[in-house]
């Protein structure tokens, strides 16, 4: 790998100062204890990223009920993160500058990847209730 762009990355991950979790839903398995069938959790990511406002909030009619959408843009280390894809489940987990973030759950809409890219930029969005 190329010396400049490996210190390039590392230069631009200082600027990630929240914490996030990566999930994704894998097999189905029986679960004695539910009685049913439940989904088991990959953890595909865990580490630093940074959530960074992409627009305003879109409406859209989800089961009948309005509900608003909001895009962001998040930024994951460009080396490790290469696992994550739609429509995995990010959670921030801490948070430098926002504790409101904390706890804030995104939905991964694409994975994108370019030449010589210093960190990993995905579009996100969060639904909340109207």
């Amino acid at each position: 790998m190329d010396v400049d762009l490996m210190m390039a990355q590392h230069e631009a991950e200082t600027e990630l100062k929240d914490t996030c979790r990566i999930t994704r839903e894998g097999a189905l398995v029986w679960s004695e204890e539910e009685g049913q069938y439940t989904p088991v959790v990959l953890v595909v990511y865990e580490g630093p990223c940074s959530l960074r406002n992409a627009g305003g909030a879109s409406e859209k009619l989800q089961d009948g009920r309005e509900i608003d959408v909001f895009k962001y843009t998040l930024k994951l280390p460009f080396a490790k993160s290469g696992g994550v894809r739609s429509d995995d489940i990010v959670l921030i987990t801490a948070s430098r500058n926002s504790a409101a973030n904390v706890g804030r759950k995104v939905r991964v809409k694409a994975h994108r990847t370019v030449t010589h890219a210093t960190l990993r930029r995905l579009p996100v969005e969060e639904a909340t209730d109207a």
